[in-house]
């Protein structure tokens, strides 16, 4: 029998409770039915995983790049929007956030479809939340893209846009069920 493929991403900003609880699920997967393909953000990530899964995986680092919102032009030009024209900041952090996703998150999407290139994946698991690179991934390689929400997503017009369009949410709560709704993500 074929084993089905998935591909875990976890790219939190550090070794949290979200790697930990990964590692959970990843413990409790059924080895007969399914094969994990892991993609993390950080090396510690990697030996937490190495470290504490009871059977081994395929695990790589890819690592989006940094956001353009926290690069230092992009926050003067944001401050200068603020103090010379308060009306024009909005559009100008929404450039920046274009921007970011042209040259940040489709590179990385692209550089998880390479990795995972050969691997018949069957699934994504974002074990994050909404993202967008995850979610282009997921359109690029037609395969559907599972988000396992933890908290409240970030309420921007691009999210209200893109988040509906991932195939399934779970949500670890009630409260997060309803943000995710309230940002237009059927229930």
């Amino acid at each position: 029998m074929n084993l089905i493929n998935i591909l875990f991403i976890e790219n939190s900003v550090g070794l949290a409770g979200s790697t930990m609880s990964l590692c959970s699920l990843l413990d409790y997967l059924d080895a007969d039915l399914f094969e994990a393909h892991i993609a993390l953000s950080r090396n510690e990530q990697e030996g937490y995983l190495l470290g504490h899964l009871r059977r081994p995986a395929h695990m790589a680092v890819i690592a989006p790049g940094r956001s353009l919102r926290e690069a230092s032009w992009a926050q003067r030009l944001l401050g200068f929007a603020q103090r010379r024209a308060p009306w024009l900041r909005g559009s100008v952090a929404r450039a920046i956030a274009a921007l970011d996703v042209l040259v940040v998150t489709i590179p990385y999407a692209l550089r998880l479809r390479r990795w995972i290139k050969d691997r018949n994946i069957a699934l994504i698991h974002h074990n994050n939340g909404f993202d967008v690179g995850a979610l282009l991934l997921s359109y690029m390689v037609r395969v559907p893209l599972l988000a396992y929400q933890r908290g409240d997503e970030w309420n921007s017009p691009l999210v209200r846009w893109l988040a509906p369009r991932v195939t399934h949410y779970i949500a670890n709560s009630e409260a997060t069920k309803l943000n995710l709704v309230s940002i237009g993500v059927p229930a």
